[in-house]
């Protein structure tokens, strides 16, 4: 186990993580992390293992206990040994198997401390990515266990929703809380310039799309779509993100040989700066089939982009207000997308999304996690609710 100590002893909260790859989940966790550590709380960030694309955005206030491994026991057995010494006030985890593997690990150890889990994605999100037996040991894993937790918290009305009916969770200890869009550092980072060669090589529109490329994200779909676009006008895509699944990005490069956009679509990978791709696009798209708290379509809107995106299952509806700041178009239809782009693309009035990126600012969400986290004697046993 590899401990990277900071400035201050002592532990309040704890976050455990699994890893500090290139997701939505980790990103906002370290984020929250570093937020509430600023305010004078000790906080550690616990992950299995910590060099990921993620790590050099952990705050320098923040305590990282690496555990430098990737096997689900040892990372289990770690974890009980740090709760065991280090005993945290309170530690939350992000994820299914991370969510699972903290409350095992609060009972192997006897931790008397506060243990949150957070719900960060609809089950349809997830699930059918997984085989059928992990998807069958990780639904019962997630029944017997999301109980025992002190509080749960979702990023998403759809997934608290989800947890209550599906597992039984109580309603009092469940807490809705969007994620934090930090609109200063989103900004200085979009003005970075976009020193990429295939961005260089024309000056026609760029459609831009942000996330793993998953099933999940359906980048099939969009694809689809910008080939319709691409028939009508001089356009290009790029799609932003990581690879987690190579026989998906296989099947994303052949339909892309197969269509004859070789030369017009790009996908180069992970960037841990995103918001220079948003800030270059004429229009944001994001196919996903469901999402919790979609995270770049809320930093599209503090860009100042157009959104075309998926009315799935999540919160994305509710995040663009039903269309308010942005189009929705139905999961699986590249027609459709293809046609709310080119209105995107034609329309000179297109809302101000920056409005509404300004509800989900650093400072409101961190009080409403410190409510949950840290709670006081007579709000212990209730959860809230923080309106979109």
């Amino acid at each position: 186990m590899v401990c990277l100590a900071r400035h201050r002893v002592g532990t309040e909260v704890a976050f455990f993580l699994q890893d500090l790859d290139g997701g939505g989940a980790e990103r906002a966790i370290v984020s929250l992390a570093g937020e509430i550590a600023n305010r004078g709380h000790g906080v550690d960030l616990v992950v299995g293992d910590a060099d990921g694309e993620y790590r050099t955005e952990v705050s320098p206030a923040v305590r990282i206990e690496n555990f430098a491994t990737r096997s689900p026991l040892r990372v289990l057995g770690r974890l009980s040994t740090y709760l065991h010494r280090r005993k945290p006030a309170v530690v939350m985890s992000a994820l299914d198997v991370a969510n699972i593997m903290l409350i095992a690990a609060a009972r192997i150890s006897a931790y008397r401390g506060r243990t949150v889990i957070s719900q960060r994605a609809v089950v349809a999100a997830a699930h059918p990515e997984l085989s059928p037996g992990r998807r069958l040991l990780i639904a019962l894993l997630r029944r017997v266990l999301f109980r025992r937790a002190d509080a749960l918290v979702s990023n998403s009305f759809a997934a608290a929703g989800e947890v209550q009916a599906f597992l039984g969770v109580r309603p009092d200890r469940i807490a809705v809380i969007p994620n934090a869009v930090d609109a200063d550092r989103i900004g200085r980072l979009a003005k970075l310039p976009l020193d990429d060669y295939w961005i260089s090589k024309s000056r026609c529109p760029l459609i831009v799309s942000v996330g793993s490329v998953t099933t999940r994200k359906d980048l099939r779909t969009l694809i689809k779509a910008f080939a319709i676009v691409k028939a009508r006008r001089d356009v290009r895509l790029a799609v932003i993100g990581k690879g987690y699944q190579p026989a998906e990005r296989q099947r994303i490069e052949r339909l892309i040989l197969d269509l004859g956009l070789s030369e017009s679509v790009y996908l180069p990978g992970f960037d841990p700066n995103p918001y220079k791709w948003m800030a270059a696009a004429a229009v944001f798209v994001n196919s996903a089939t469901a999402e919790g708290f979609p995270n770049v379509i809320a930093e599209a809107l503090v860009v100042g982009r157009p959104v075309v995106a998926t009315n799935c299952p999540g919160d994305t509806a509710e995040l663009l207000q039903n269309g308010k700041w942005g189009r929705l178009v139905p999961v699986g239809d590249s027609e459709r997308m293809a046609a709310a782009i080119l209105d995107a693309l034609d329309d000179p009035n297109s809302p101000d999304g920056r409005i509404r990126a300004a509800d989900f600012s650093p400072a409101r969400t961190v009080d409403a996690y410190l409510k949950v986290l840290l709670p006081k004697p007579e709000t212990q046993a209730s959860g809230s609710r923080q309106p979109l």
